[in-house]
């Protein structure tokens, strides 16, 4: 049962952490977007 529930964190740790990161990442893409083409 450690084995089974020991890899379930650990995938779900990087997938949360990759989520975060395409967010950041897509909002940082947004605000420089808006700095290079002021509307």
């Amino acid at each position: 049962m450690h084995r089974t529930t020991e890899p379930r964190p650990f995938k779900a740790k990087p997938r949360s952490h990759e989520w975060g990161i395409s967010v950041v990442i897509r909002w940082f893409k947004a605000d420089l977007v808006t700095h290079i083409l002021p509307t």
